[in-house]
């Protein structure tokens, strides 16, 4: 049932910890799930209140000649790019990285049918059930760190896309 590489005699408090990790991983994952979101919120709304300006309207259509079209282009370009690394944290992951197992539900829901999943789980030890927990704990923490690498980068576009959103707004 598990993966070659997982062949270690894990003993209980193993499994405390997993139990423990898990559930911390999870809140770190809706942490950036939810940070992702207010960012992608406040893009949104930025863009749309750039869209419903005269000024920034003109200095697009008036094109490269225009003083304002540069900084107006870059921050309209820095807020979809804000927008994007948001919605990149909140892409799900776990189809890519999962094996066949008891315990994380790409692989449960993999199996025909519940007396499948339960006759899977029947055959499998204690210690095979320790270890798939702590490599599902892993495998959540890589996915955890990948969402908050990329929400610190769309708060820093977005940061930056405001400065420059502000700057459009008042002198272009």
């Amino acid at each position: 049932m598990r993966p070659p590489s997982l062949n270690q005699n894990l003993r209980a408090e193993h499994a405390q910890l997993a139990e423990f990790q898990a559930p911390y991983i999870d809140h770190y994952i809706a942490l950036a799930d939810t940070k992702a979101s207010v960012a992608f919120g406040v893009c949104a709304a930025v863009l749309g209140y750039l869209a419903t300006h005269q000024n920034v309207r003109d200095s697009l259509q008036q094109g490269a000649p225009h003083h304002g079209f540069w900084p107006t282009l870059v921050a309209l370009i820095l807020l979809v790019s804000a927008g994007a690394a948001a919605l990149v944290v909140v892409v799900p992951r776990t189809w890519k990285t999962y094996q066949d197992g008891v315990v994380s539900w790409p692989s449960v829901s993999k199996f025909d049918s519940a007396a499948a999943y339960l006759a899977a789980l029947a055959a499998t030890s204690e210690n095979d059930i320790r270890q798939a927990r702590s490599a599902h704990c892993f495998v959540l923490a890589k996915i955890c760190a990948s969402k908050h690498r990329w929400v610190t980068r769309s708060f820093g576009l977005t940061a930056a896309a405001i400065l420059l959103s502000g700057y459009v707004v008042l002198f272009v």
